[in-house]
């Protein structure tokens, strides 16, 4: 009779269990799993052309592939859960996304037109402001105008730019969408306001000024006179700096940047040549002739024209005056010593029958240009010297009168940009005469 031996019974039953357990865990590992649904951060997307964006997938079974159903108007690449779509053209499409599962998620997407500016030419007035739109475009801009100076352009909102006018004239506005980097252009012209000032006739005295105001107009401004030396006008800011400085009348015309022009009609009363003025009988050197002399306080200023019947400019008549500006010497043959002397406001001298001039007649006298009448004979020394601002000297004599080599002395500085001008013919004379050479840079014939 065989024995019964419990311990392989014991291994038998555990074997027995283990393979029962192992047939349960294989039914577990064999039960199908239930996939995700396919979900994207958006369902629908504006972007503008050249624009990209960036979603992400938060649900989803793994190896996502994408497909755009119009490639005209976006692009569309996904590395791993990161889908990222380009802006193509204006217009609409669908994004498609599937994953491993066969799961599918739709994302629309619309695409507005590139950056533009919508007005491409505008106009304003100097001074004022107009606003400028814009599409698509991003709300940071950079401007360039071109040339500079005549508007001012700043963003006012999004899409909106705002056009200041700065000066009368025309520029060209190009600006740049920061982000996209496009560029667009438009035309700006500025006109002018109405030009008006707040008076346009005055009378006044010699010496004392007014002002008036512009109170509507376009800078930069020019001033020009019907006639010099009646009148003198200065602009600061937006007022008319005006003042009497000679008898007479004279038109003051103003004319703005946009070219259009403002008159002021001034009358200067003062006291005309027969009024400050005494003409007498010459003595010893100028027995027989009329000695014309200030009278006793009498002043002159601005344009002085010496009465008709003087042939004598008596010396130093006009010594130190600084109000004159300008003189006709009318029958004046003989101008004597120091006559105009350190007249620093002396800006032009008419003398058609001198023949003699005296010492230092002009020295220091503001003198620009000058001319010597035919009747010229003699020039005494230091008569023009230190004339700084004197740069044109005509000769009409067409032989070199003597004169010493101080008669026309000046700084070396000024002597480089004065030209003495001669009768045709007699260039050569004045060039080799030492003291006439000498005092100018050049000399050139008259035609």
């Amino acid at each position: 009779m065989k024995r019964f031996n419990p311990f392989c019974v014991m291994v038998a039953l555990f074997a027995l269990i283990i393979a029962a357990c192992s047939k349960d865990d294989n039914k577990v590992d064999n039960k199908p799993e239930n996939p995700k649904e396919l979900i994207l951060e958006k369902t629908s997307l504006t972007l503008k052309v050249a624009e990209t964006a960036t979603l992400t997938v938060t649900s989803g079974n793994g190896s996502y592939t994408v497909k755009v159903a119009d490639q005209a108007v976006a692009s569309a690449t996904v590395t791993q859960n990161t889908l990222k779509i380009t802006a193509i053209a204006q217009g609409e499409t669908v994004v498609t996304v599937a994953d491993a599962k066969g799961k599918t998620a739709s994302l629309s997407v619309t695409v507005t037109g590139i950056f533009a500016v919508v007005d491409k030419s505008v106009t304003v007035e100097n001074g004022a402001k107009t606003d400028v739109k814009l599409q698509n475009g991003h709300a940071n801009y950079n401007c360039v105008c071109v040339p500079e100076g005549i508007v001012l352009v700043s963003a006012k909102t999004d899409n909106v730019l705002s056009v200041e006018g700065l000066k009368v004239g025309s520029a060209t506005v190009t600006v740049t969408d920061v982000q996209s980097g496009k560029q667009d252009i438009f035309e700006v012209t500025v006109t002018g306001m109405p030009f008006t000032i707040s008076k346009n006739s005055f009378v006044l005295e010699v010496g004392n000024t007014e002002q008036v105001a512009i109170t509507s107009g376009n800078p930069d401004y020019k001033v020009q006179y019907s006639i010099e030396n009646v009148v003198k006008a200065q602009i600061n800011g937006n007022v008319i700096h005006l003042t009497a400085v000679g008898a007479g009348k004279a038109n003051v015309i103003i004319t703005d940047a946009a070219q259009q022009k403002a008159t002021i009609a001034v009358t200067v009363n003062g006291a005309v040549a027969g009024d400050i003025f005494d003409v007498d009988e010459g003595e010893d050197e100028n027995e027989g002739e009329k000695v014309v002399s200030l009278k006793m306080n009498a002043v002159a200023t601005g344009a002085i024209t010496i009465p008709d019947e003087g042939t004598v400019l008596d010396a130093s008549i006009f010594d130190g005056n600084k109000d004159i500006t300008s003189a006709d010497l009318k029958n004046i043959t003989k101008i004597g010593d120091g006559a105009f002397k350190a007249t620093t406001n002396l800006k032009k001298v008419v003398m058609t029958k001198v023949k003699s001039i005296g010492v230092q007649a002009f020295i220091s006298s503001g003198l620009t240009e000058l001319t010597l009448p035919a009747s010229i004979e003699t020039i005494k020394s230091m008569a023009f010297m230190n004339n700084y601002s004197l740069t044109k000297v005509t000769v009409l004599n067409p032989t070199p009168i003597t004169i010493s080599l101080n008669t026309f002395a000046t700084s070396a500085q000024n002597r480089e940009k004065r030209i003495l001008y001669v009768p045709k013919g007699s260039k050569t004379a004045y060039e080799n005469n030492e003291n006439w050479a000498k005092n100018f840079k050049e000399i050139r014939e008259l035609n």
